[in-house]
């Protein structure tokens, strides 16, 4: 009875180790099937997976090119559009310029009054030359002279030429410190000394009883009167029996660009 035993338990001990060969062979055999579809699939969608990423990059740096060329098209743009307005406004700028000193000109040559007058650019001024003095762009080459007199606007007097070189002339102008003019004060027909203090300012001495108001004019006498200078202030003292009197000439020199000297 053991021997039966033994031996039903060998028989079922076979056949178990048979059925795992089997079902092992059987499961190698289904991996072995299934294998290369698995791979091929897995290697198509790496490929697809790969071709989406680079087609995305690819795509992403034309547009970045694409709107950093743009940005740069559109600063080249502007930079062009402001230069053509900042050309317009300087030409805009220097026809206005021209239109004044043309307005300027004619209206110089307006006040004439029979005088024949020579046109001089202003070269120095008197800030920058000696005393009150200007270097004008005249000289010998337009005939001109010593002692000539020089007006401003064509029909106010200022001073005189003082020295002549060749292509240039020194005008001295009447406000030259200690440079004496005379001159009739108010309606006063009495001529009185006013003595130049330099920047277009004079001085005058007159006795203390004369009213003398501000705002006066002090005229060059002539058979054309020119002003020389307005009253700015009147300074008196009662120990003294003279008051002294401030005058400032009408126009700015430094403001002129032109001047003109009579032949």
């Amino acid at each position: 009875m053991n021997y039966l035993r033994d031996n039903r338990k060998a028989s079922g001990r076979r056949q178990r180790k048979i059925k795992n060969i089997i079902f092992l062979v059987i499961f190698v055999f289904l991996i072995i099937l299934v294998r290369q579809p698995v791979f091929n699939f897995f290697s198509a969608t790496s490929k697809n997976l790969g071709f989406s990423l680079w087609t995305s990059t690819n795509a992403t740096r034309e547009d970045i090119s694409d709107a950093l060329w743009t940005k740069e098209s559109l600063l080249k743009e502007n930079q062009k559009l402001n230069d053509e307005l900042m050309l317009g406004i300087a030409e805009s700028a220097d026809r206005r310029v021209l239109l004044d000193e043309n307005l300027e000109l004619k209206n110089i040559l307006g006040r004439r009054d029979g005088k024949n007058l020579t046109l001089a650019v202003i070269l120095v001024k008197p800030n920058k030359s000696p005393y009150d003095t200007m270097i004008v762009d005249i000289g010998r080459d337009s005939d001109v002279s010593l002692g000539q007199r020089v007006f401003a606007y064509g029909n106010i007097l200022i001073g005189v030429v003082a020295e002549v070189y060749a292509n240039t002339s020194l005008v001295k102008l009447f406000s030259t410190p200690k440079e004496t003019i005379d001159v009739i004060l108010g309606d006063k027909n009495a001529y009185v000394q006013a003595i130049g203090r330099g920047g277009g300012n004079f001085e005058i001495t007159v006795p203390k009883d004369q009213d003398v108001a501000l705002g006066t004019e002090a005229v060059i006498p002539g058979i054309t009167l020119y002003v020389l200078g307005i009253v700015e202030e009147v300074i008196s003292d009662p120990r003294d029996p003279f008051q002294k009197i401030l005058l400032r000439s009408p126009i700015n020199v430094q403001d002129l660009k032109f001047v003109q000297v009579e032949r």
